[in-house]
């Protein structure tokens, strides 16, 4: 009896991971916005995808709320800065200055807090020869990580690569990558109020100068009001305005496009 009591235990347990599990999948254009913006983006994205599939390997959403780490499954503001990255590709990857990038190896790309890994993993398809940097600090995250970019990478000329970062320690990153970062990405990633300031230095350590250079950061309404965020990134020399071309999921939400300060840029 005992026996059987520990073998029904043991189904059950296997039943449970197996029910945790859920695959993303994700598919950015179609077939005719691939043929019509054939003749249109030609002259500044000729490298570019038109059609772009994903797919993220983590839990399902709903345990969401019950994960020791966020990162596990997939969130809203992700989803939109996904969305946000393919609506705005040909001006964040392609075209004018960025075609001058290409030529020039891509542009270098990190994801703070990248969970499953969508918005680095898209950039890096929409980013031959770049780099991308995709960084989480949760150990179970990561190894959910490893098998999406293992599952997702293309041999576009893009290098991908994942590494373990908690805010505010980039020390080691900055060594790695002594030339910085064009851009940095950020989504669904501040849930208390003492996250912010780790956050905002390690963006400051790794963000390039420039105009050029941008934070990315979508934003959805948790227990820390957007304001105190914007706050703190002005008394550390940088500028935030939200982007009101672009509309998320949810009404009164975001994604907010962070730069350095002219008066910060002129004295580095």
């Amino acid at each position: 009896m005992a026996n059987a009591t520990d073998l029904r235990k043991t189904v059950q347990e296997s039943c449970a991971v197996v029910d945790r599990e859920e695959c993303f999948e994700y598919v950015y254009g179609d077939k005719l916005e691939q043929k019509s913006s054939s003749s249109s983006n030609s002259s500044h994205s000729s490298n570019m995808p038109q059609v772009v599939n994903l797919r993220l390997y983590g839990w399902k959403r709903e345990l969401g709320q019950q994960l020791d780490s966020t990162g596990l499954t997939m969130w809203r503001a992700g989803e939109d800065l996904g969305r946000y990255l393919w609506e705005k590709r040909v001006t964040l990857f392609g075209g004018g200055q960025q075609d001058m990038l290409q030529e020039q190896g891509g542009r270098h790309v990190l994801e703070l807090g990248c969970g499953l890994g969508l918005c680095g993993l898209l950039a890096s398809l929409l980013n031959p020869k770049g780099v991308v940097v995709l960084t989480d600090g949760d150990e179970l995250t990561m190894e959910k990580l490893a098998v999406n970019v293992e599952e997702n990478t293309v041999r576009n000329g893009c290098a991908v690569m994942a590494r373990t970062l908690l805010w505010g320690n980039h020390q080691e990153l900055v060594i790695e990558f002594p030339d910085l970062f064009d851009l940095v990405l950020a989504a669904d990633v501040i849930y208390e109020e003492a996250a912010i300031v780790p956050l905002l230095q390690t963006v400051v350590a790794t963000l390039k100068e420039g105009p050029e250079a941008l934070f990315l950061l979508s934003f959805a309404r948790r227990n820390v009001s957007i304001e105190k965020v914007l706050k703190a990134a002005q008394k550390m020399g940088l500028v935030c305005e939200a982007d009101e071309s672009f509309v998320c999921g949810v009404k009164g939400e975001h994604v907010y496009i962070i730069r350095r300060a002219r008066q910060q840029q002129s004295h580095n």
